[in-house]
Parts: C-alpha cells; structure tokens; sequence
C-alpha cells in the first residue's frame, strides 16, 4: 500500500507513563522510530516514519493536534567547535530543553493516529511529506447528565542506570606507569602506577573540592559507592491529575489538571511540571456546533544536564551532567 494508518487509544499511552509520553509509541507501530536525544529526563524525541528520507533538511513527522499544527521544535542544537573552549557545565553548551509535544499530558489524549506514506502529504500538503501524529484530545462528553464526573489518576515511575562498564581497580590514572597528578587537566587514561600502598601527593580525595598539594595519600582506587558507581542515584516521577468533566443538554465541558513532579538518576536534576486543559463544545443548530479547547503548562527545571559531542580518531564521547559516558567506537 502506498500508505498506512495505525490507531492508538489512551490506555496504551498512559498504562506506564514516562517522562516523555512518545515512548509508548516505540513497538507499536510499524515504521515509527524514536531518536532519542538522552538529555535528561525530559529530553525530547524526533519520530521518523518510514525511515530517513531527506539528507538536508528534517525528516520528522508533522504534529497535528486537534486539527492544529503545532510546532514540535525542542530548542536543541549540535555541538559546534567554538563549544570546545566552554567545558563541562558552561551556559553555552547544548541542551535539549524538550519540545511542544512533550508538554501534552498523556491524560488529555484520546487517541494518536500515525499517518505514513503520501496520504500526510495529500493533507498537509508539503508539510506531511514525512507522514502525520494526528492527536486528538478529549472532549467533557458524560452520559450522565445530572452530575460531574471525577476522575484521580496516580503513577509513580522509578528507574536507575541499567548496566555499568566494566572497570579495572589495579591502575591508576596516569600513562607509561607515570601518575598524571601535577596539571589540573589530568588525563582520562588510566594506564598509570599499579596500586601497591604507595603514597603521592597532588590527589583529589573524598570531601576535597582541590587536590592536596600539601600532603601524601595512599595510592588507591575508589571503587563501589565511593566511585562512579556511587554518583548516580535511584530516579523517581510522580503524576497525579484530576479531571472534571459534565455535559448538559447541548453542551460538554472538561476541566483537568496534572502534576509531575521528578527527580533524575543524576543528582540535582529534574523537573517539575504544571498543566490545565480546558474542554468544551456546544451545539448551536442542527447545523452549528462549536468547540473550544486551551491548555497551560508551567515547566521549571533547576538543572539540565548538557550534551556535547567530542570526537577523535579513536572515540565518541557525550558529556552529560558532571559525569562523563564514553562511547568506544
């Protein structure tokens, strides 16, 4: 077929919420593929339907909720030479600060239809070219017309770093059996003296924010909680919302308000996020109906980590936070 649609209720978005709600759509549709940025918890997605088609310009899908074009840009951007100057933790870095289509709440959706193949492009003209996330969001429709219908919703998220490198504790830092402990840049080999009880100065050392230049301290690995290990921490989402919803002779109404609230596996980072939507339809005539429908979200976050790619001959490295992800490749 020279196009596809694939349907998805709320449930399959809200079974087990995410910190990006895009991700329930991984495994469910065919041809869709999430590039992930991995920056952060609320670290946008670019959805690819069909695969990569255009080598110059964006390849992902065009957003449509409720009938209106929304603009999914994240306000992310490529690492550039003039960053290498910057370092770690400077207000230049890249960062991803999620986009438009993260702050829907997965509670207001109805249903999500994926358009792929020239039936997006006969809709939206140019647009689509690249297939459609048609959204539509829900209405106050309530069989029961005598009384408000209330709804709570609660989910807890919680997850932690899925799988550690392998790390050897018998070297430390340093090259050629030499310790690199006299430059405040150091090196990242670790192809210095063998831990044998030796005592150097010049070392950083648990609850020091310098080196000591003054005295020596044993020569040893942290391994454990006092290592990489033990920087990252457990992290935790919470979602609660409730939502009003009546409807009258002629007329439905909905009201919801939701809160999440997020602490990352980095420590100091998360985010915390605030949305109202407002609902409502009323039909005039047989022959006039007219619908109404806003949201507002307030999103704050006190830390985003940042990436940077750093390239070489023999590795691909991504900073993110204070700690460092190396990529052999």
């Amino acid at each position: 077929m020279g196009f596809a649609t694939t349907t998805l209720e709320n449930e399959d978005l809200t079974n087990a919420l995410s910190n990006n709600w895009t991700d329930a759509l991984s495994g469910k549709v065919a041809g869709l593929n999430l590039v992930r940025s991995n920056s952060g918890p609320d670290g946008s997605n670019k959805i690819i339907l069909r695969g990569e088609n255009n080598l110059t310009g964006e390849n992902e899908a065009l957003i449509v909720v409720d009938g209106v074009v929304i603009n999914n840009g994240s306000a992310r951007r490529s690492a550039n030479g003039s960053d290498q100057v910057y370092g770690v933790g400077s207000d230049n870095m890249p960062a991803d600060y999620g986009s438009g289509l993260n702050d829907i709440n997965p509670e207001d959706i109805e249903s999500v239809t994926v358009l792929k193949g020239p039936g997006a492009a006969a809709l939206y003209g140019s647009r689509g070219a690249n297939g459609a996330i048609i959204i539509t969001t829900k209405s106050g429709s309530n069989r029961d017309k005598k009384k408000w219908k209330v709804s709570l919703n609660s989910n807890y998220a919680w997850e932690q770093v899925n799988k550690w490198p392998d790390l050897q504790y018998e070297y430390g830092i340093g090259l050629d059996g030499q310790a690199d402990l006299l430059t405040n840049t150091g090196t990242s080999s670790a192809y210095g003296p063998k831990f044998e009880g030796q005592q150097f100065t010049n070392q950083f050392g648990p609850g020091l924010q310098t080196r000591d230049a003054q005295n020596a301290t044993l020569w040893r690995p942290y391994p454990g909680k006092h290592g990489v290990n033990g920087y990252f921490e457990n992290g935790e989402t919470y979602t609660n919302s409730i939502t009003l919803a009546r409807s009258w002779q002629k007329t439905n109404l909905r009201l919801s308000y939701t809160d999440v609230r997020n602490s990352w596996i980095t420590p100091n980072t998360g985010y915390q996020r605030g949305t109202f939507a407002l609902s409502g339809d009323t039909k005039i005539t047989d022959k006039l109906k007219v619908s109404v429908k806003g949201g507002y979200t307030n999103k704050s976050s006190d830390n985003i980590p940042g990436a940077v790619m750093v390239t070489s001959p023999l590795c691909i490295g991504i900073f993110s936070g204070s700690p460092m992800r190396i990529l052999i490749g």
